[in-house]
């Protein structure tokens, strides 16, 4: 259920970052906003992968004498779209068998990234399951054999 848990946060939050930050490409007046759009969606998929795309761009904005458009866009991508992706994917983590609460699932997916790169996106959630079902099942009560 976790496995399957990461894989829809992965696949759900990759087109709803490459949107998020369709718009702000847009916003600032950055030509071919719809395939800045395209390419942040499939960099989505990795770790880092949407700031891939709008840190350049701020930057290039910068470089082309827009700063207040550069800062405008990079915070959209720092707040708006890289927030959503630790969002979604922290929320679909509580609809699992061992219900993650909110900040714990986040906690989990930052620590596995950073402890375990890519695979961590994976492994974090699932440590997290594994030991909290592990404190539930030696937390219960034990019950007394039938005389």
């Amino acid at each position: 259920q976790t496995v399957r848990n990461v894989l829809y946060g992965i696949l759900l939050t990759a087109p709803t970052q490459g949107l998020l930050a369709l718009v702000g490409y847009w916003a600032v007046g950055l030509g071919a906003p719809v395939l800045l759009g395209a390419i942040t969606t499939v960099l989505a998929l990795t770790p880092m992968g949407a700031a891939i795309v709008y840190v350049p761009a701020s930057l290039w904005l910068v470089l082309q004498g827009r700063p207040a458009a550069g800062i405008i866009l990079i915070a959209w991508g720092g707040l708006v779209v890289s927030t959503s992706d630790n969002l979604i994917r922290s929320s679909l983590l509580r609809g699992g068998a061992v219900r993650i609460p909110f900040l714990l699932g986040l906690f989990a997916i930052i620590g596995g990234v950073a402890a375990f790169g890519p695979i961590g996106l994976f492994i974090g959630p699932m440590v997290v399951t594994l030991l909290m079902g592990l404190v539930k099942a030696l937390a219960a009560p034990e019950t007394p054999p039938d005389a």
